[in-house]
């Protein structure tokens, strides 16, 4: 008798199996926000790396080229048909 009263102490205890795995969803879910927090963070950074940096060297780039060749274009090849 001694004994059953002992495993009855011991399973009440011991946390069941549904307590375990509650628990690790509440870890898995922490671990998910957490991650969700820190992707969106590196989205946010990206975004104003393009923002700050890749897009204006870029205009600038490209508006050089189109000054050329509008240049080239107006310019140039006016003086060459003037010339010729």
């Amino acid at each position: 008798m001694a004994d059953a009263a002992e495993e009855a102490q011991l399973a009440a205890t011991v946390p069941a199996a549904d307590d375990a795995v509650s628990a690790s969803d509440s870890v898995s879910q922490y671990d998910s926000s957490d991650a969700q927090d820190e992707w969106d963070e590196s989205i946010r950074q990206i975004k104003y790396i393009f923002a700050a940096l890749i897009f204006p060297i870029l205009g600038k780039f490209i508006g050089r080229q189109v000054a050329i060749r509008l240049f080239t274009k107006y310019t140039v090849n006016r003086l060459l048909k003037a010339a010729v």
